[in-house]
């Protein structure tokens, strides 16, 4: 009896582990996943074991106008003739002048409000279900909710796509070279999202690889005589497969062009360029198992990869703010943004 008690106890334990130490939750409004920074706030599981969201983007993603009460230190949101109030540290809302009592409450957390989602959402008689094949919490009316197409990833054709100048970007005409001509919108995300699929690849994981760890590969060829820097990694794998002679050249992985916005906000480079030195790819495979050679490398399908991408002018990965990335021969022309906090220091 003692031996099953103290097992019990130790599941109990590693459930509220698990459901306290994953990274925070997804959140998906009406078919688009919202991305969050540190700007608007982060969702987290509270203590009871309940999603708390950022008020404002949250919000006003799912349509409702929002507004703050600093005398009563109360939360508004209101759509479809709906007025709900949520009090801060109170357990319960208030919808059209009725409390509802709830088994947490709205909290001030550095500066920024939270709100327990399920809880708000249903006053507005919105569907919200949890989605645990992608950790996600997915809002929206009925005709709204989609399915999920593969439980392996997540599709970026599920967020919200913004054209370069909606996202206060001057340097649209300027990204644009030989190799993808016709840009299409930008898809925003941050490595919380992965598995991603962008085109026909699936992203993993995205590593640094400081030059000052890794100062075995130094370039000597296509006109960098001498220039160093450091690099990244990407993990993947590819949807479709393609061959050597290139008949199937839309899905092979030099199609992938990435460039990286600094945070003084100078754009490093239009298209960094994938390494392809024999030194440094024999060293690579060493690290890399799954490291693909050459420019035009065969893969299988759901063949797993990892490319590695420096620059021309010796980048430092302390000033990367953003990453992006094309698949220029795919069927699509879209660009995908990656927030470059989180990405974390490889091998």
């Amino acid at each position: 009896m003692k031996k099953a008690l103290i097992l019990a106890l130790i599941l109990t334990l590693s459930l509220i582990t698990m459901v306290h130490g994953n990274t925070e939750p997804r959140i998906k409004v009406n078919g688009q996943y919202i991305v969050f920074n540190d700007a608007t706030g982060k969702p987290f599981v509270d203590t009871n074991g309940r999603t708390q969201v950022p008020f404002r983007i949250t919000l006003e993603k799912f349509g409702a106008k929002v507004s703050w009460n600093q005398k009563e230190s109360m939360a508004i949101a209101e759509k479809d003739n709906i007025v709900v109030k949520i009090p801060i540290g109170k357990p319960y809302i208030i919808k059209n002048g009725v409390e509802i009592p709830n088994d947490t409450s709205a909290l001030i957390k550095e500066n920024r409000t939270y709100l327990p989602i399920r809880a708000v959402i249903e006053c507005f008689d919105a569907k919200i279900s949890w989605n645990e094949k992608t950790k996600t919490v997915v809002i929206g009316h009925e005709d709204n909710l989609s399915v999920v197409e593969n439980p392996d990833y997540i599709n970026v054709d599920d967020f919200e796509k913004k054209t370069f100048e909606e996202l206060g970007y001057t340097f649209k005409d300027d990204f644009k070279n030989p190799i993808f001509q016709n840009i299409g919108d930008v898809i925003q995300a941050d490595v919380s999202f992965f598995p991603l699929k962008f085109g026909n690849v699936v992203i993993t994981s995205i590593e640094k690889l400081p030059y000052s760890k890794t100062s075995y590969y130094k370039s000597t060829t296509r006109a960098w005589y001498g220039i160093t820097s450091d690099a990244v990694v990407l993990h993947g794998y590819a949807l479709k497969g393609n061959d050597a002679s290139g008949v199937l050249r839309g899905y092979t992985l030099d199609s992938l062009g990435i460039g990286f916005l600094n945070k003084n906000g100078s754009f490093s480079n239009y298209a960094v360029t994938q390494f392809t030195e024999s030194p440094m790819e024999n060293k690579m495979v060493q690290i890399y198992p799954n490291y693909k050679k050459g420019i035009f490398p065969t893969v299988d399908i759901k063949e797993e990869f990892t490319v590695i991408f420096v620059d021309y002018s010796n980048f430092g990965l302390e000033n990367i703010q953003k990453i992006f990335i094309t698949d220029c021969y795919d069927s699509t022309n879209n660009v995908l943004e990656l927030d470059f906090n989180g990405v974390k220091e490889g091998r």
